[in-house]
């Protein structure tokens, strides 16, 4: 059934194992968290808040627009702050729009 759906047999074969792994409950490969000499299984991933209000503070975007004002490029904004470059454009064009009105 699976080759029927698939011409590429590398997809097919890794399928075929992925399913034998399920039926035997094989959950070698979970990611593991260190805890002293003991591993702890992970059971949920840490998610970063979405929004950027979320993940900047209001002091925090006053810097970071601050940096802009000062000169500091768009790359090395996104990189200081853990932001996109194209976050950072928007933030600069939204406080452009602000301003100019």
């Amino acid at each position: 059934m699976l080759h029927r759906f698939s011409n590429r047999q590398t997809a097919v074969d890794q399928a075929k194992r992925v399913l034998e792994r399920m039926a035997a409950n094989d959950q070698t490969d979970l990611p593991t968290v260190l805890n002293g000499a003991a591993s702890v299984d992970v059971a949920v991933a840490v998610r970063q808040p979405w929004r950027v209000a979320d993940r900047l503070g209001a002091d925090e975007l006053d810097r970071l627009l601050a940096d802009w004002r000062n000169g500091m490029s768009k790359p090395t904004l996104a990189r200081t702050y853990g932001l996109s470059v194209s976050t950072i454009k928007r933030l600069v064009k939204k406080e452009q729009d602000q301003s100019a009105q």
